[in-house]
């Protein structure tokens, strides 16, 4: 159950009592009369905070993201004629902005408008597909780059990240596959270099493969992911 459908279903329940408290006080016997005792059933807010809790522990999250991200990424915004971003960009916040300044706001955020739904949100959409939005998620650079051409009245910044988790919300968590290559070759190092005794340059390895991978320039599944935390954190 999602939180909308859980505060829904708290909303409900309110209702429901606040409807048996009302029939209970119009209904009140006479004075002398004995009264009858009203019980409310307490709303478990723990048991539903536990199943939130229980519902994202099953979920599985990329650790980084592809090099596939940033490639999706430049190819949309360098495509070729009507299909590049960078011209779709350019053009309507030229436009935008003289609307602006002839005093035509609402003309002016009507063409922001315009180019968010025909041009912004579609390239997004096939970076996202063209990989997952975890890993697009994860991709720092690749957030920041879409940011660039996101074009609002005020800074874009963010905007991309907050778009992909209202939209695929349901689809985060969905996390399939082993490392990339890059990371399964250091994994391999790491280990052989341990096994040399060769520590220092093992953590070597280690906190430039975590870097690579938390800033989503590299992917790795849990396992590699826990090992390679453990030498940086263990050896540091």
């Amino acid at each position: 159950m999602d939180i909308d459908a859980i505060f829904k279903n708290i909303d409900e329940k309110s209702k429901a009592d606040l409807k048996a408290s009302q029939e209970y006080y119009k209904n009140l016997p006479d004075e002398g009369e004995e009264k009858p005792i009203l019980t409310r059933v307490p709303i478990d807010l723990y048991q539903q905070k536990q199943k939130r809790l229980y519902d994202v522990s099953q979920k599985s999250y990329p650790r980084g993201s592809s090099a596939v991200v940033n490639v999706a990424v430049q190819s949309v915004i360098n495509g070729e004629g009507a299909d590049s971003l960078v011209k779709a960009y350019n053009e309507a916040k030229n436009e935008s902005d003289a609307l602006k300044q002839r005093g035509e706001r609402g003309r002016a955020e009507l063409r922001r408008q315009q180019y968010m739904q025909e041009y912004f949100l579609p390239a997004l959409e096939l970076v996202i597909n063209s990989t997952s939005p975890d890993e697009v998620l994860n991709s720092e650079k690749a957030l920041k780059e879409m940011d660039k051409y996101v074009l609002l009245e005020g800074a874009g910044t963010g905007y991309t990240a907050s778009y992909i988790r209202q939209a695929y919300g349901n689809q985060l968590g969905q996390a399939t596959g082993r490392s990339d290559a890059s990371v399964r070759s250091g994994v391999m190092r790491i280990n052989a270099l341990l096994d040399q005794g060769e520590i220092r340059l093992a953590l070597g390895v280690a906190n430039s493969l975590k870097e690579k991978i938390d800033k989503g320039e590299a992917i790795a599944d849990d396992a590699d992911y826990e090992l390679i935390g453990r030498i940086v954190a263990f050896y540091a």
